[in-house]
């Protein structure tokens, strides 16, 4: 079985949309930030239904299986190690 990802729900991908580029355009609230996420919880609104772009596993099977799983993994902590630094520097959310 597959190592899952596990979304520790700080809110950093939700709330910096713009870093992604267009493909997360139709998420957009208008001020860089999901529509869906919660600024109040700091969870998605809609998790359980949530895009698929936002689902990290259904995403790789889809879109990365020529790069092996546990690099994709170790890629996409890392992107998320990278917008938490860019969150904490900007202050954006408390």
């Amino acid at each position: 079985m597959l190592e899952k990802f596990e979304c520790n729900g700080c809110g950093a991908c939700c709330s910096q949309l713009h870093l992604f580029g267009s493909s997360y355009a139709y998420l957009d609230n208008g001020h860089g930030v999901c529509r869906y996420y919660d600024d109040t919880t700091h969870l998605c609104q809609v998790y359980a239904i949530r895009p698929l772009i936002c689902r990290v596993e259904e995403w790789y099977h889809i879109y990365f299986k020529h790069v092996p799983y546990n690099d994709y993994l170790q890629y996409t902590r890392l992107g998320c190690d990278v917008l938490r630094a860019k969150l904490a520097a900007g202050n954006k959310i408390k």
